[in-house]
């Protein structure tokens, strides 16, 4: 396969957004940092309403506790609500279009070109949805299927099969 695959993507706040916290939900500190905040917030209400005759915090709730999951259950993802949200409207005001060839994976945007080799790359994922190409544990570019035709879902899947990427 010598020629290129040109994808022109349109996001939408709600897909990024589950992809987004689905992926961030999956990661085991994210569970336990929530779980903690769950463990916190339980314990404040408990004494907040008197549930238990043990009292368990005689000189009232320390600031800990009320900030604390107050931060994780809204703090958090109204920002990244907002990111994403501000993200989404400025990929609207540009042209970008996703090239896809043997060599590297190009982001052409109005006032920039980046291209990544795919050696940059750990793995490929296909799902029923998405292609997912994950750069490291932290970062993972998706691209929704309905981005392709149905011809270019087939030159994918030919261009990845050609790499040196682990395909998952």
């Amino acid at each position: 396969m010598e020629y290129e695959i040109i994808i022109k993507p349109n996001y939408t706040l709600k897909e990024s957004l589950n992809f987004t916290f689905r992926n961030l939900f999956a990661k085991w500190n994210v569970k336990i940092v929530l779980l903690i905040a769950t463990l916190i917030l339980l314990i404040d209400l408990i004494h907040l309403f008197q549930i238990s005759e043990i009292i368990i915090f005689p000189n009232g709730i320390p600031l800990f506790n009320i900030l604390f999951p107050f931060i994780i259950f809204l703090i958090v993802p109204i920002s990244i609500y907002l990111l994403l949200k501000k993200t989404i409207r400025n990929e609207l005001n540009q042209q970008t279009h996703y090239i896809f060839n043997v060599d590297c994976f190009r982001i052409k945007k109005d006032l920039s070109d980046v291209k990544k080799p795919w050696n940059l790359y750990e793995s490929i994922l296909e799902t029923k949805d998405y292609f997912l190409i994950k750069q490291n544990k932290y970062q993972t570019d998706f691209f929704p299927k309905r981005f392709f035709s149905e011809q270019q879902v087939i030159d994918f899947r030919e261009l990845i099969k050609t790499l040196d990427i682990k395909k998952v």
